[in-house]
């Protein structure tokens, strides 16, 4: 027992040597010999570090909310392939997809959200629209898609997350069911 006892007092030795430097060794070895000698070392732990009184921060600016950001771009298509419009048109067949790509300036660069909404030619929504995601960058491009099945004058409206128009365009949905040929395939 006494072995080990040695062992363990050289070990918290070595332990508070590497840890506190040389000037701490003779606290472990004066430590009193019924307690284990790691005991020893939470009475060497240093104090807390105080910091001196700091002058207050600066006020900080307002995080910048959106606010600025706009729609550069909206355009309508039949199809898209690599992030553009393979065929742009403002009339679609009944029952055929409906693609709004739409080119967001940031000038914030704050990441924010979009909603692209399909008005019917009541005047209604349909449903709750489409929340795209803006990254914090200058300019972002993003698309959303509709299959509108009533015809007449349909509107895409482009709005902020807190909830202002940005754009809007309208485009006509005929009643005949026709076959859309896509263009470069």
């Amino acid at each position: 027992m006494n072995m080990l006892r040695s062992i363990l007092a050289l070990a918290g030795q070595v332990l508070v040597v590497a840890c506190f430097g040389m000037s701490a060794l003779g606290t472990v070895a004066e430590a009193d010999d019924t307690l284990p000698p790691w005991s020893a070392l939470a009475a060497l732990a240093p104090a807390p570090i105080v910091d001196a009184p700091r002058a207050p921060l600066p006020p900080v600016a307002p995080r910048a909310s959106g606010e600025q950001l706009r729609s550069t771009r909206l355009v309508l298509a039949r199809s898209v392939r690599s992030g553009q419009p393979v065929i742009e048109a403002m009339s679609f067949a009944s029952g055929t997809r409906v693609c709004a790509l739409v080119e967001i300036a940031n000038p914030e660069r704050v990441a924010t959200t979009v909603t692209v909404s399909w008005q019917r030619p009541t005047g209604q929504l349909q449903g709750r629209g489409q929340r795209l995601r803006v990254p914090a960058e200058a300019t972002f491009s993003t698309r959303a898609f509709f299959v509108p099945r009533r015809p007449g004058t349909w509107t895409v409206i482009v709005r902020r997350a807190d909830g202002e128009e940005i754009m809007r365009q309208e485009f006509d949905v005929s009643a005949t069911r026709g076959t859309v040929v896509y263009a470069n395939r």
